[in-house]
């Protein structure tokens, strides 16, 4: 089976996991293309495909040693190196664990305290250029250098859902950007979430939510 790039490896699974217990755990990170449950010794190993590269970094961050069934799951991007199934992706946890940190070398995922430190320099692999942005964008002010892209998805998402989200660094200052679908959206997140308590797995702070004034068009060339 060939995997895409925005896949990641989950190892350490009960026998008897089904493909609908991973959808409904991975699921709340971002849209999932396909998922591919393996057996292993005493246990299995899943892919887990995902339609967002942002979102497959933001699951492999979050469920790292998340405990599931009384045992801490193992979850990690999919890497290049090493001994691997077609794809690229590994087709037996060993051969992972072997060019991981755990077994000797290579670089199959990034550590916690990497993709942490990702998130503070200014969220998961943003990708702003190539994104489609609406007109209706709201600005984060006072957020915690801990905030990800996804803490400020999880934020607005109590009033209304982002059709886009992003975290960058401005002059030291962790900002925070939401697109909207409508302009109603937009001033329902100002009036009901500025000032409000931001809250992430690190931190809880009061942010400010302002409006992004639309950049106004370049002139023409035969103007002025």
């Amino acid at each position: 089976m060939v995997r895409g790039e925005y896949t990641v490896y989950c190892g350490q699974l009960p026998a008897d996991i089904r493909a609908r217990e991973l959808d409904d755990l991975f699921g709340r990170y971002g849209r999932i293309r396909d998922i591919d449950v393996k057996p292993s010794r005493g246990g299995a190993f899943a892919f887990i495909e995902f339609e967002d590269d942002r979102d497959a970094d933001e699951a492999a961050y979050r469920l790292d040693n998340f405990r599931f069934d009384g045992r801490p799951l193992r979850v990690e991007l999919k890497r290049g190196g090493g001994r691997r199934g077609p794809g690229g992706a590994y087709d037996d946890p060993r051969d992972r664990d072997r060019d991981s940190g755990r077994g000797g070398g290579g670089g199959y995922g990034m550590s916690r305290d990497e993709r942490r430190e990702r998130d503070r320099a200014g969220g998961a692999r943003a990708t702003v250029a190539a994104a489609k942005r609406t007109p209706w964008t709201a600005r984060l002010l006072g957020l915690p250098v801990s905030t990800s892209w996804q803490d400020v998805k999880d934020f607005v998402r109590q009033v209304a859902p982002a059709k886009f989200a992003n975290v960058f660094k401005e002059g030291g200052e962790v900002i925070g950007e939401a697109d909207f679908e409508s302009e109603a959206d937009l001033d329902n997140i100002i009036s009901r979430l500025d000032g409000a308590d931001f809250k992430n797995p690190f931190d809880t702070v009061k942010v400010t939510v302002e409006r992004v004034k639309p950049s106004a068009p370049a002139p023409r060339a035969d103007e002025g």
